[in-house]
């Protein structure tokens, strides 16, 4: 609970908490100063972490997410005389985002142990530097296949990197003689979205020197709309890849949905599966940041029959797609499929209800954010906030008000951002009444509806004594 409070309000309290005799105790106290990132607390951390005890894994990771000059210096420090802790000091390095960390990483770039190697590869890649890219690149050419091919995947996703000195990087190593260091090349390579990589890609399956496979799966990486000729005369390439491939195009006009169409009575069973799921993404009827696009009645006509299937993989891709179209006939088997689903699985799920207008599609959303799993909570508040059915501000109204604070925090400012009037009042209460937390939330969303009647509340908050508070209405 401390983590939720300020850093100096909590900080000096969780550092006496290192003291506690019950080793739980300690290792919870941990884990909320790294989230606060007390940096007052970092001489007692330091203690934590010496040989041998038993919090000196979680004091290094505590560390890292604090950062700071000295606990940069100490992690720095940790040599091979304490090898159990050098990879996980190698990663708090890479948490603390701090150039000096980056020297210190380099040191070890050399080292004969492949997981330290394959740590300092990572944790470089997140430190913004524009020398650690030059190191990055240098990993290339490590005597390991799997570092080498994670360098290369590091050079696209590296914070110090810049599209045009990874692009030019990753171009040399496409023309290289390793077979799997051009595909991961080019995988890379689609994932920056470089000037012209379109063209550079299309040369490259012309000239054959990736698989075709890979490249068409590159092409649809890459999103353009004219990469659809080029993925369907594709040679060599089976149908079921050029579908996957498409789906990933979003391109939502008439030749790919065309093409998915056909594929959907004439293929065998995997190829009709994979166009059952790209007509999700290829045809058009999707509802997109609040901008209704007319539901495309011939494919949906056509893939409706699928929710009937004796297979149900089939009826369940079926059912997501014909969603993501704007297909209502599709809800009642979403419904099902959502009490069934965890995971990614119900988020996917709910992804495509919420392209669905109308009070039933709203409802199904709105009872998700009551679920115990946090993350399902928050995605159905998105979710709710994106939709063009007018029943969705009502619906997160309606959940400010019967839920606790963490869920009450993500609510309001979605309620400020769709400028939804009923709810001024309620945001007005919690500006005065909540805690430090939901009132900062309650000045942004209030701030955010434009509506001039906050003015004056807004100006009186801008002086509270949190400074949370004083930001968010500032």
């Amino acid at each position: 609970s401390l983590a939720s409070c300020a850093p100096e309000t909590a900080g000096p309290a969780l550092t006496a908490a290192l003291d506690d005799a019950d080793p739980k105790v300690v290792s919870a106290a941990l884990a909320s100063l790294g989230s606060l990132r007390y940096r007052g607390a970092v001489p007692a951390i330091v203690a934590k972490a010496a040989p041998g005890s038993l919090w000196a894994q979680e004091a290094v990771s505590a560390l890292g997410l604090i950062g700071g000059e000295a606990a940069v210096s100490f992690l720095s420090g940790i040599d091979y005389e304490n090898p159990e802790l050098l990879v996980p000091a190698l990663a708090a390095l890479g948490d603390t985002r701090d150039a000096q960390a980056s020297a210190a990483l380099k040191r070890f770039s050399g080292s004969a142990n492949k997981a330290v190697r394959m740590q300092v590869l990572d944790s470089l890649a997140r430190i913004s530097m524009t020398d650690n890219f030059i190191a990055i690149h240098s990993f290339t050419y490590d005597r390991d296949a799997d570092i080498r091919l994670k360098a290369v995947s590091c050079l696209a996703e590296a914070e110090g990197s810049t599209v045009s000195s990874a692009s030019g990087r990753l171009l040399n190593l496409m023309k290289g003689k390793n077979k799997e260091m051009r595909s991961a090349a080019l995988q890379s390579f689609a994932r920056i979205k470089a000037p012209n990589m379109y063209y550079v890609v299309i040369e490259t399956l012309k000239k054959g020197r990736i698989p075709a496979a890979e490249a068409v799966d590159a092409l649809g990486e890459i999103g353009e709309p004219e990469a659809f000729d080029a993925i369907v005369s594709a040679k060599g390439v089976d149908d079921t890849d050029k579908l996957r491939a498409l789906g990933k195009l979003r391109a939502r006009n008439e030749e790919p949905c065309k093409y998915a169409t056909i594929n959907l009575y004439l293929g065998e069973p995997l190829i009709r599966m994979a166009a059952i799921e790209a007509m999700g993404s290829l045809c058009p009827g999707r509802t997109f940041k609040r901008e209704t696009i007319a539901l495309a009645t011939e494919p949906a006509r056509m893939l409706s029959p699928f929710l009937g299937d004796s297979d149900s993989e089939t009826r369940d891709a079926a059912a997501l797609s014909l969603g993501l179209m704007g297909y209502a006939g599709a809800l009642p088997h979403l419904s099902w499929m959502l009490t069934e689903a965890e995971g990614l699985k119900k988020i996917n799920i709910m992804n495509s209800i919420s392209h669905i207008s109308g009070a039933k599609a709203v409802a199904l959303l709105s009872e998700r954010i009551g679920s115990k799993d946090l993350v399902i909570a928050m995605k159905a508040i998105d979710l709710l906030a994106g939709m063009p059915a007018p029943e969705a501000p009502a619906a997160l109204l309606a959940a400010l008000k019967k839920n606790g604070r963490d869920i009450r925090m993500a609510i309001m400012p979605a309620l400020g951002k769709l400028k939804y009037q009923p709810a001024f009042d309620v945001l007005l209460e919690s500006l005065d009444g909540g805690d430090a937390g939901e009132q900062a939330a309650a000045a942004y969303a209030l701030g955010a509806s434009g509506d001039s009647r906050a003015l004056k509340p807004l100006k009186k908050a801008a002086l509270d004594r949190d400074g949370r508070v004083r930001r968010a209405a500032a």
